[in-house]
Parts: structure tokens; C-alpha cells; sequence
């Protein structure tokens, strides 16, 4: 699911995908998209993957380490979001059901816990834990615009529906899958387009 979903950012950017008008990528995450490029076209070596593997985490970091000030554009204008959005997408066109996307979403949050994690390790070999926890912890605490809150929110509705759990009022929480839903159905065809490579499905990207 990691790899689909840098895949999917690449692609967007490299086919320039009217999604990048529309809710462009920050200066962070397009230089490290680039930077991702750029250390895939080397030869093969020890070296170029080593490369290659630190650019996967930069690029990664831009992701989900990001809290949006401006929510004008709702969640949508996160890329990790529309990628839950594209990968809901059944090759025929329709989308998963509710427990089917839930099991997206769990394999995104795992991806952005063991990132925040792996930085963790890393800072703390500069700097003691509580100021590493400081600068990555507000990325996966609630109520803050970020990649992880978002994905948290459409969990907690998707299982709602799915479950018929009391958390929510059932009948807001169909309301709100549905506009999600219809809101990715007006853009079904630019997301094939975006997610799609040569010889694949949107199923597989």
C-alpha cells in the first residue's frame, strides 16, 4: 500500500494531472517527488539504493508529516487523502465497500506510524526523546489538519456504517460517505487517467 501510494504521487506529478493545478503539491513534496525520480534513474548499486531508499523517506515525510493551515479545500487537498479516495475505486468503476476501505485505511495509519517511528529513532540519535516526540507527535495526535487525522476521521465513519455502532448518528454518517463518494464519482475518469500506467489497471497502480 506504501509503494502504491508514492506511485500514484509520482504519477499524478509526472503526467501533470489537473489535480496538481488544483490542489498542488507543496514545495517540500514536489522536491522530494523530484528527488524520488531523480534517484530511481540511476544504474543499479549499493550506493543508488541507498539513495533511493532515503529519497522513499523524504518524499514520505512530506506526506504525512505536514499539517495544513489552509482547509479551505477540505480534506481533499491532501494527497494521502485522495489517494484512499482512488484506491476505493474498484476496476469496474464502483467503489469498495465500507470494510474494504477500512482495511485501507488501517494499512495507511500503520504506514504513518512506522514512518514517525523510523524518524523518531533517527532524531533521538541528535537530540533526547521528548524533543523528537515534540517536533513528530503533533502529526498523529487528533484535532490537527494533518494526512493521519484525516484517515482517522473517514475510519471512524466508514465503521460506523459498516458496524451500525452508536458512535455516530448513522444517518449523518451515510450522508457523509455518500458526498465523499459523489465527490470522487465527478472525478472517477481524470483518476483512472492519473493512477493508471501503461499496460495496468486502476486496481493495480
Amino acid at each position: 500500500m506504501f509503494a502504491r501510494l508514492l506511485c500514484s504521487v509520482l504519477r499524478t506529478i509526472q503526467q501533470k494531472h489537473k489535480w496538481c493545478d488544483e490542489y498542488s503539491f507543496d514545495e517540500k513534496q514536489a522536491a522530494a517527488a523530484d528527488g524520488l525520480w531523480t534517484a530511481l534513474a540511476e544504474d543499479r548499486s549499493d550506493e543508488a539504493d541507498t539513495a533511493v531508499i532515503a529519497a522513499i523517506h523524504k518524499l514520505a515525510l512530506a506526506l504525512f508529516c505536514k499539517e495544513r493551515e489552509d482547509i479551505s479545500k477540505g480534506d481533499f487537498a491532501c494527497p494521502v487523502y485522495r489517494f484512499l479516495v482512488i484506491a476505493s475505486i474498484r476496476e469496474g468503476g464502483s467503489f469498495m465497500a465500507e470494510l474494504e476501505v477500512t482495511n485501507i485505511i488501517a494499512k495507511l495509519q500503520w504506514c504513518c506510524r512506522a514512518l514517525i517511528y523510523e524518524e523518531m529513532l533517527r532524531k533521538m540519535e541528535r537530540m533526547p526523546e521528548k524533543r523528537a516526540w515534540k517536533k513528530l507527535g503533533r502529526y498523529v495526535k487528533e484535532g490537527r489538519y494533518t494526512a493521519f487525522n484525516s484517515l482517522r476521521q473517514v475510519m471512524h465513519l466508514a465503521s460506523s456504517i459498516a458496524h451500525d455502532t452508536p458512535t455516530y448518528s448513522i444517518t449523518a454518517v451515510e450522508v457523509y460517505w455518500r458526498q465523499l463518494t459523489d465527490a470522487a464519482t465527478t472525478k472517477k475518469i481524470q483518476v483512472r487517467v492519473a493512477s493508471c500506467s501503461k499496460g495496468h489497471t486502476s486496481a493495480r497502480f
